[in-house]
């Protein structure tokens, strides 16, 4: 890794409040200015659009709104500069771009079914003869398992 590579940790609630961007704020307080954009929010864009994006997010004039599809992304992206006009009118002035994040929400998430696709009695034979020629005990029963599962 190279000296200029940031990784990511994991930080606490009370590091991530005391950031530059929340720094001497109460957590009600950030939840409700986060309440009050998200209720301009959806006086602003169509009931449809409010049902499928979300804001998460306020600093320093910029606005990140989370999009369930890369469909509701773009509408936002199409109309971003009337949508900033429109936030600016209704109780946002200080707001100057918007971001946006494609997150699926979690009944999204849901629907999506796990297709487990067995594999052949080929496959299954070939799992079985690898695993008799391991050496290595627990790597050979393993497999054997593996392949009595995938029947």
């Amino acid at each position: 890794m190279s000296p200029t590579t940031k990784t990511k940790t994991f930080q606490s609630v009370a590091a991530l409040l005391a950031t530059r961007h929340t720094a001497g704020v109460s957590l009600s307080s950030l939840i409700k200015q986060l309440k009050k954009i998200q209720d301009i929010w959806t006086a602003v864009v169509s009931a449809e659009l409010a049902q499928h994006s979300r804001p998460t997010f306020y600093a320093n004039g910029r606005l990140t709104i989370s999009a369930d599809s890369p469909v509701w992304a773009n509408s936002i992206r199409h109309n971003q500069t009337s949508l900033v006009q429109r936030l600016r009118q209704h109780g946002l002035p200080k707001v100057e771009i918007i971001q946006i994040r494609v997150l699926p929400s979690d009944q999204q998430r849901r629907r999506v079914p796990v297709r487990r696709k067995n594999p052949s009695p080929d496959m299954q034979q070939a799992i079985r003869s690898t695993a008799k020629g391991i050496q290595d005990v627990e790597l050979r029963t393993a497999l054997l398992k593996l392949s009595k599962i995938l029947r």
